[in-house]
């Protein structure tokens, strides 16, 4: 059948030039991935496509004004980030994202090949009131983070730095009850005192 716009198709790679790459749908005509969609491929990845590999494509436009098939390889291996993203949010695992930027709303960020968001009321390490500088210092950083939200349609991913830090105290405190036995003498922080007694960090947990 012909490539749909937004259809994502299995392609064989025929050659491999300086500017683009030609590849084979199993339609009437060959599939064209241009330069700019090339650029936005990890250098190694870019740098180890060969004739006669497989590839994910993106048909971008079945017919250009050229009348030529063009594809994108990067929206193609995204498929791949949005089923993982899935399977985060199914098992509630964490991963780290890398913070490109900010707006208003809170931080955005680049995880694997996609684009993700982070609201400032799911974020630990600034806070709202913080200066915008302040914001724009943690530019270049990675943040441990949990994904509360997945709409490929839409293209919306969305992380929490908060509910990744609940998980992980959760995991900590696990652990720590699963070493502790009844009679050990360990070191902590002392984090309260009540009336009752005192709170005492553990590393994971806080005893009484």
């Amino acid at each position: 059948s012909s490539p749909r716009r937004g259809e994502i198709r299995n392609a064989m790679i025929l050659e491999v030039r300086e500017r683009e790459i030609i590849v084979d749908l199993n339609a009437k005509q060959d599939g064209i991935v241009r330069s700019e969609d090339l650029e936005r491929l990890d250098d190694q990845f870019r740098n180890s496509l060969n004739a006669g590999d497989e590839v994910p494509v993106y048909v971008l436009n079945p017919r250009d004004q050229d009348d030529n098939l063009i594809v994108s390889i990067n929206m193609g291996l995204q498929r791949y980030d949005w089923e993982r993203a899935r399977e985060l949010l199914k098992e509630e695992e964490v991963d780290n994202v890398r913070v490109t930027g900010n707006n208003r709303g809170g931080i955005l960020v680049r995880w694997r090949r996609l684009e993700g968001f982070i609201p400032s009321s799911h974020l630990t390490s600034i806070n709202f009131s913080d200066r915008r500088d302040v914001w724009n210092d943690l530019i270049g950083q990675e943040l441990v983070v949990k994904v509360i939200e997945v709409d490929q349609d839409r293209r919306r991913l969305i992380f929490s730095e908060r509910e990744a830090q609940k998980e992980w105290r959760a995991q900590q405190k696990a652990r720590l009850l699963a070493e502790l036995s009844e009679g050990d003498v360990v070191k902590g922080t002392v984090t309260g005192l009540r009336d009752f007694g005192a709170f005492v960090n553990l590393g994971g947990a806080d005893g009484l």
